[in-house]
């Protein structure tokens, strides 16, 4: 059997002739895999092509489509953790165009252009009324090597033809006769190419040719190609994918048209995350008339091609590249857990209420009909606020459920384990929330890449550019008082949401407590009080009499009492009614329980205290489960699922194995807690009840779990000590040299334990926190294969995991918790202070990285080497400066560390404190006389660090240390410019403060103004602009920065301020251009340089712009432009030099089109530019070459045209 690590190559196809073509191919055939990952469906072969080892697999028989090509990648990652090139060979319906003649049995191969990748799903995108329906999903490019190999190859297929027909044919002849018939190439008499409006008889599968037949009018003659030419012709450009058969001509001509497609298929649009290639040999012609001849050979021409691909790659460049399972790892976004949560309170909010809660909310009405409206409503703690936000959710979604071109985005700040998040965590979520748009997976993928973190602003305009795929957006914000204001974070969120609205004109909903400073925010917009009525209350209360004891439910008088005390008691507060329930429905008498009425609290404490009392009073054994449930639900350093919450209580100290007789059954669970949790059914979270519960227990916890800390980690640690787990990490230790995949399989035992991942991840953290160490800790952390496992699921919790088993000791696992009575005790046991893992870290770095001073000092104590370096030559010092820890900081240095060590980058500690904005490092580092000037390898500095960071208070402190705010001996760099890149106003404004020149020039001479106008940051342009900035650099001009970027706010400022308009022509923004047209510039006016908008159009090659130019400026001056542009006063030579330049730049289709437009418009032409376009068409470039000749031919033929110079 074969290894599934030794394999490189991912080959993809979808049905069973595509498999074929692409086995008979392999150089070798090998066993197949040893093992693959669980649930894998996907059938493979594994081969060999030249060099390299290949995966081939196939979609399961049957199954076409994204969803079905989707399933065969994820089995493929999972299974073959070393791919590193991905390709999708097969069979495809060709566009032939005049442009493109496609023909049967040729091969298509997607061509990224203009950044998107090679391949767009033409079913996926929005719909704006007046407007044509707009496409927005392409595929990512291809991997480098590959496009480089595309490039190599073409350039020898042009040069020295293929040998694809002879590499067929040499397959063939050794097949028996019935894979020659079909897999051979048909007859050519059956490459028919019928008329658009030729369709073929519906339920008619006969052949075209008996029902459509070869009527000359039915069908488009084409030449037979020259009989030296390669029967097979590659064609490089766009394919459209769809989860649906393309078969009609009509839209294959447009989409061929308009969007210049090549090619239709059904699959390759599944593969939207991962980069491959996507090749297609055609078979039809995506119109009615089906041809399944062809597809036996188009199947083999396509595999022909990509061995010819493959074989051209050196297996070295293989080796370098990043594993695909790296490129497509999973994003770690929540919309699960909150697509549940919602469906959760929705599913409440039905049974609690009887009607549309939303129809006597006029305000709602008025809110939902107008655009760009916010609603902010305001309620006491439990009245109901979340429920309402929630169905606002679910009344969006089913007003607009089948509307496409709305956009629903909600948010719900919850207590509790994730009530900490930071503002960029936040607007992470709020990104990602419609599925995986094209700007949140740029975003996601671009800082993958480089393994950083995005700035609030790099955040802000993923969001804005997904707000912007919709005609309207709705934005839901359920707790914003959740949000704290100590950090900022508010304020931050505030700003951000109100640029979004502003932005795309969002409508906003929200709720919130009654705080003054939020209230503030939302003075001017609509606004209604969510308070539950007594009404509300008492609906409530009679669908919850059954919950209540026998005598109850007989007596109506004492029902009445039961819901009028305890509408009273609660005062509006929904949240309190079913804890009262909860206490009535204990009493055993109806004196107990009308003593228990009149003895009701109002407040929610009160509540809470009297409802812990009662638990505290049930027998012994269900007020300790009681007790331990809320200790769990409490402390957990995250939501726990019903099965890990099972285990978790059910592990009984000094155990070895798990004893299922002491899982509590969940009935249980939420009975003996009388109202104090819930659990969400759609995630099958148990959470606290409500905020104010969290609150209540933040207060109050060492009065009702005062040893919960300790019990947990024991717990832990007893569980992760299991025998189940010893087996499977000692199956990994000893097996480490086998594939990541068989390690994951050994390790199923662990991962199919639903407590064991918490368990693996919290350990530590409950174990520190803890006032004394738990029993079973020394001996858990001694023992090697359970510490191996447990780190390596610690490490599979990272995103930057790696599937390599981490060989740490016990003591890096005590070092990295932070847990400094284990460390003094295994250290005097004799454990080595700087033993290593595999990228030479020592325990001393996993405290110090974490911030742990008192471990730190223990580890410095006991001899630990306060100057090792690690595998990229970083030391302890420069990740306590990373993490921004002062004192552990102090503590080194204290204890010799080298304050100016440099790592691989040549980056020093103090870069790292600087690029966390840590100014207390920062100075503290000065302080010990580190090198403020310090370069690294790019000449980059700490004061670049900080200015581009946007960290005001740091540059502010650098700045006083004495840097050169114009770093005049760095040529290469300028800080301002940095800064506003970023759009850091702040830090912007302080560097013009203190002198820093407004027109400084970075390393290709970028400007700050040309840098804040390519980003869209309007207020640092202003700033810039009121200290005198140029709008007109000769190497980036502002214009052109913001309209390449699309930034029409920019663009209006710029050309308000009087910027050159041959910047903006220059781009190819087709907004940007919408803009000048909308202000009534004069687009015939000329720039700077001479040239005119419709010249810079031409010389770049924008098509888009140029038909708009034709549209506002007319065809004579458009023509005669490019007259004045192509011929006059050059000689034949000259002109042809011109021409040949400006096709490399893309000039042939934009040329193209000017010609067509002149011919199609009547418009004098001059001779001189027809001996020029002659004199261009003996140079050879191409089809514009081709193009021209037929058009000079035309022109002269024409009686009705003549010739004349300008």
């Amino acid at each position: 059997m074969s290894d599934p690590a030794d394999y490189t190559i991912a080959w993809i196809c979808a049905i069973t002739t595509e498999y074929v073509s692409a086995q008979a191919f392999l150089d070798e055939k090998h066993a197949g895999p040893e093992f693959v990952s669980y649930n894998d469906n996907t059938n493979y072969t594994l081969g060999k092509l030249g060099k390299h080892n290949v995966v081939i697999g196939v979609m399961p028989d049957g199954e076409y489509g994204l969803s079905a090509a989707t399933g065969v990648v994820t089995d493929i990652v999972h299974s073959f953790p070393n791919i590193r090139v991905g390709l999708m060979v097969g069979i495809g319906g060709g566009a032939p165009s005049e442009k493109h003649d496609i023909r049967l049995g040729d091969v298509v191969v997607s061509a990224p252009r203009d950044g998107n990748g090679g391949v767009f799903q033409y079913d996926f995108g929005k719909t704006i009324q007046g407007q044509k329906f707009q496409t927005t999903k392409f595929l990512d490019q291809p991997p480098a090597l590959l496009r480089s190999a595309i490039a190599d190859l073409k350039a020898e297929y042009e040069g020295e033809g293929h040998c694809l027909e002879d590499a067929i044919d040499v397959i063939l002849e050794k097949k028996r006769p019935q894979f020659r018939q079909k897999y051979g190439r048909p007859d050519p008499s059956s490459d028919r190419l019928y008329r658009s409006d030729v369709v073929h008889p519906f339920g008619k599968e006969v052949s075209c040719q008996a029902v459509c037949g070869d009527d000359l009018s039915k069908l488009i003659t084409r030449p037979d190609r020259a009989d030296d030419d390669n029967e097979i012709v590659i064609h490089y450009g766009l394919i459209a994918s769809a989860n649906q058969l393309m078969k009609d001509a009509v839209i294959r001509d447009r989409l061929a048209t308009e969007r210049n497609v090549l090619c239709f298929e059904m699959e390759a649009a599944g593969l939207n995350r991962f980069p491959c290639l996507v090749i297609r040999g055609i078979c039809d012609y995506a119109d009615s008339h089906k041809n399944k001849e062809w597809q036996g050979y188009a199947a083999m021409a396509a595999a022909a091609y990509a061995k010819d691909l493959v074989c051209r790659i050196h297996p070295r460049r293989i080796e370098s590249g990043k594993r695909i399972k790296e490129l497509v790892s999973e994003l770690k976004i929540p919309i699960s857990r909150i697509e549940a949560s919602v469906e959760t309170i929705l599913s409440k909010s039905s049974k609690e209420e009887d009607r549309d809660i939303l129809d006597w909310l006029t305000r709602f009405q008025t809110w939902i009909g107008t655009k760009g409206q916010t609603l902010f409503c305001k309620g006491i703690p439990g009245a109901g606020k979340t429920i309402i936000a929630a169905t606002v959710i679910k009344k969006l979604m089913n007003e607009f459920q089948n509307n496409h071109e709305i956009g629903i985005a909600y948010i719900f700040l919850v207590s509790g384990g994730t009530r900490s998040k930071s503002r960029k965590t936040f607007f992470g979520q709020l990104s990602s929330l419609p599925s995986l748009p094209e700007p949140v997976r740029a975003l996601y993928k671009n800082h993958k890449e480089e393994n950083t973190r995005p700035l609030v602003n790099d955040l802000i305009k993923a969001v804005q550019g997904v707000a912007a795929l919709y005609s309207r957006v709705f934005i839901v914000f359920d707790a914003l008082d959740e949000c704290r204001s100590l950090d900022g974070c508010r304020e931050q969120l505030f700003a951000h949401l109100f640029v979004i609205q502003s932005k795309v004109q969002a409508n906003v909903f929200t709720t919130s407590r009654p705080i003054q400073d939020i209230e503030a925010k939302f003075q001017n917009s609509l606004s209604l009080e969510i308070h539950a009525t007594d009404e509300d209350i008492q609906r409530y209360l009679t669908s919850q009499i059954y919950k209540l004891p026998s005598f109850v439910t007989h007596n109506s008088d004492l029902q009445n009492k039961i819901k009028i005390r305890i509408t009273q008691a609660v005062d509006g507060m929904f949240l309190l009614a079913p804890l009262h329930i909860g206490t009535l429905a204990r009493e055993p008498t109806v004196g107990h329980l009308e003593t228990a009425l009149d003895n009701l609290s109002s407040g929610i404490d009160e509540t809470y205290h009297q409802t812990m009392i009662r638990i505290e009073e049930q027998g012994g054994g269900l007020r300790d489960l009681a007790i331990k449930v809320l200790s769990w639900v409490f402390h957990a350093r995250r939501q726990l699922n019903t099965a890990e919450l099972q285990h978790a209580l059910a592990v009984q100290p000094g155990t070895s194995e798990l004893d299922e007789r002491y899982i509590p059954d969940l009935e249980i669970i939420g009975s003996i807690c009388a109202g104090m949790i819930t659990t969400d059914t759609q995630s099958d979270v148990i959470r606290l009840v409500h905020y104010t519960t969290q609150e209540y227990f933040e207060r109050t916890h060492t009065r009702w779990f005062p040893d919960a800390t300790a019990m947990i980690a024991e717990t832990c640690v007893t569980y992760l000590s299991y025998d189940r787990f010893e087996m499977a990490s000692s199956g990994i230790k000893l097996l480490d040299h086998l594939s990541d995949v068989m390690k994951d399989n050994i390790l199923s035992e662990a991962k199919t334990s639903s407590f064991y991942q918490y368990a693996a991840c919290n350990w530590g953290h409950h174990t520190r926190e803890a006032s004394d160490l738990c029993p079973g800790v020394i001996d858990f952390l001694q023992h090697e294969f359970n510490a191996t496992a447990s780190a390596r699921a610690l490490m599979a919790s990272s995103p930057q995991y790696s599937a390599t088993t981490p060989e740490w000791t016990g003591l890096h696992l005590a070092a990295f918790f932070g847990i400094e009575k284990a460390l003094e005790i295994m250290l005097r046991e004799g454990v080595e202070v700087n033993s290593q893992d595999q990228y030479h870290r020592t325990p001393l770095f996993w405290a110090a990285g974490a911030g742990y001073e008192a471990a730190v000092k223990v580890l410095l104590e006991q001899g630990a080497e306060v100057n090792t370096e690690d595998y990229y030559y970083q030391t302890p010092l420069s990740w306590a400066a990373e993490g921004g820890y002062e004192s552990v900081v102090r503590l080194l240095l204290d204890n010799g560390a080298k304050i100016d060590a440099k790592d691989s980058d040549s980056q020093t500690p103090l870069f790292e404190a600087v690029t966390g904005g840590h100014e207390a490092v920062v100075r503290l580092l000065l302080d010990r006389g580190a090198d403020i000037n310090a370069q690294d390898g790019e000449g980059w500095t700490p004061f670049l660090e900080a200015a581009w960071g946007g960290h005001k208070a740091v540059v502010n402190l650098l700045l006083d240390r004495g840097v050169e705010v114009n770093l005049p001996g760095i040529q290469r760099w300028a800080p301002i410019v940095e800064a506003a890149r970023g759009g850091h106003e702040a830090a912007v404004k302080l560097l013009l403060d203190r002198g820093a020149q407004v027109d400084a020039e970075n390393f290709g001479g970028r400007t700050a103004m040309s840098e804040a106008a390519r980003g869209g940051h309007e207020a640092v342009m202003k700033m810039l602009r009121d200290k005198g900035a140029k709008l007109n650099n000769a190497e980036r001009p502002a214009l052109s920065e913001a309209a390449k970027g699309g930034h029409e706010g920019a663009v209006k400022l710029l050309l308000d301020w009087g910027a050159d308009i041959d910047a903006a022509y220059s781009s190819k923004n087709q907004e940007a251009t919408k803009v000048l047209f909308g202000r009534g510039t004069d687009i015939k006016a000329v720039g700077i340089s001479g040239l005119s908008a419709v010249l810079h159009a031409a010389i770049g090659g924008h098509e888009a712009v140029i038909k708009m130019l034709f549209e506002h400026g007319g065809p004579e001056w458009c023509v005669t432009q490019l007259v004045h542009w192509t011929g006059a006063g050059f000689t034949d030579h000259e002109a042809r030099m011109r021409f040949k330049a400006a096709a490399k730049g893309g000039i042939e289709a934009a040329a193209k089109l000017l010609i067509d437009q002149a011919w199609n418009s009547g418009v004098e032409i001059s001779t001189n530019v027809l001996q020029v376009l002659q004199a261009a068409a003996n140079g050879g470039i191409g089809e514009l070459s081709k193009k021209l000749v037929d058009i000079t031919a035309r022109m002269r033929k024409s009686e009705n045209m003549y010739f004349s110079h300008p």
